[in-house]
């Protein structure tokens, strides 16, 4: 059976989980969240691996060839003739002597030149630091995880968002969205705010999006897709994001972890197939760099206005994009809970950079729709994108608070 079309769905949930949450805001000064209780027991993180150089065998010494005797005794005369000639033209009572005597020593002097000029150890000691050199690049080889790849970035400045204001949803919070595409019920999608806790000395806070594909299409082509993502409560920022994608067998999970003092995201992917394959990089990031979920979260604490508009830069996993967001207007929205006074904001997004190649930057921007209630609450209700099949929409079908979570 063919699943292409099936696979473009589940790209477009995807897409519309993206759309809800590709909104950014600036790392601005913004007040202190207020919370009720205090904060969770601290959050484990995960030790990364370290990598050691091998180092090379040692070798052993070649045996020192030794002079023949014949030719001993041919040095032995000529350095004998050398020596007498003079002690005779002096003279000498001894000099019949000094032939033995010299003669004894040339002797002495030829068992000890072999040793002096050994002509294999200097070879044998170039192999050594050869390999040892090899097993040295070798390791940097491995240890070297700071790559760089094509950017797009635009040397204008951006368009600071306002600043952030107190957080109006409550811990517990749960939304759920009807995934709607070709005029059919195709998914659901379910937006939490979890736990407090402590993670790399910050206090965070915990969100979670889950996607999961209708009863019709999990015959064909089931979706489990789930983001967790860490943020500061001051400035929303992420600190930690893991993406698992589990659609049709397939299984991959991404995992990125922000610097924001100095840009760097560290980032791995792991593959399930026959074989667990684990790729680690470091990626060079504009920052502050923001994150998809954390940034629809960041968007309920602005206060929105007509005709008001901002960019920022947002990690969707494995990609960076440069979202630009416009207030349109006011409009009334039905949704699963009921008509629903909100604003209607656009999204358009491009690819400026990632863990990706040249020809990803080609890609057109993609644009798309969302609907922000007025309440107090600044609850998302309605999102819009386009996908290869048609435009897919996401409504709020239900809304409930549980605290114990």
């Amino acid at each position: 059976m063919n699943t292409q079309p099936f696979k473009s769905i589940a790209q477009s949930y995807a897409l519309v989980l993206s759309l809800f949450v590709a909104f950014s805001l600036a790392s601005l000064t913004a007040s202190s969240p207020v919370w009720a209780e205090e904060p969770a027991t601290p959050i484990q993180q995960n030790n990364t691996d370290q990598l050691a150089a091998d180092k090379a065998p040692d070798t052993a010494g070649a045996e020192v060839p030794s002079t023949t005797l014949k030719d001993q005794a041919t040095l032995a005369e000529k350095v004998a003739e050398e020596t007498v000639a003079e002690p005779e033209a002096e003279v000498n009572e001894e000099a019949p002597e000094a032939p033995v005597e010299q003669t004894n020593k040339a002797e002495v002097s030829t068992e000890e030149v072999p040793k002096k000029t050994t002509k294999t150890q200097p070879k044998v000691k170039r192999k050594r630091i050869k390999r040892s050199l090899r097993g040295f690049k070798k390791g940097l080889k491995k240890r070297k995880r700071l790559r760089k790849f094509p950017t797009n970035r635009p040397k204008r400045a951006l368009k600071e968002p306002p600043t952030l204001g107190q957080i109006p949803f409550p811990l517990g919070e749960t939304l759920t969205f009807k995934v709607n595409m070709l005029n059919a019920h195709s998914g659901t999608v379910t937006l939490k705010v979890g736990r407090r806790g402590k993670l790399k000395g910050k206090s965070v806070l915990e969100l979670s999006g889950f996607v999961q594909s209708s009863p019709v299409l999990e015959n064909f082509y089931p979706i489990r897709d789930s983001l967790r993502v860490f943020v500061d409560e001051r400035t929303f920022q992420p600190v930690k994001s893991e993406f698992f994608l589990n659609e049709k067998g397939r299984k991959v999970e991404y995992i990125s972890e922000f610097n924001q003092d100095n840009g760097r995201l560290d980032w791995t992917k792991t593959r399930e197939l026959k074989k667990r394959k684990k790729t680690s990089i470091s990626y060079m990031a504009p920052h502050p760099m923001h994150e998809t979920l954390s940034s629809l979260y960041a968007l309920r604490r602005l206060n929105l206005e007509v005709g008001m508009s901002f960019e920022q830069y947002i990690w969707d996993g494995q990609r960076e994009r440069l979202i630009e967001v416009k207030v349109l207007g006011e409009e009334r929205v039905l949704t699963g809970i009921g008509w629903v006074e909100a604003y209607k904001i656009s999204i358009q997004g491009a690819i400026t950079g990632g863990i990706i190649s040249k020809r990803a930057l080609k890609r057109p921007p993609v644009k798309g729709f969302a609907w922000i209630a007025k309440d107090a609450y600044r609850t998302p209700i309605k999102a819009i994108t386009p996908t290869k099949l048609g435009q897919a929409e996401a409504v709020l079908s239900a809304k409930s608070v549980n605290v114990g979570e």
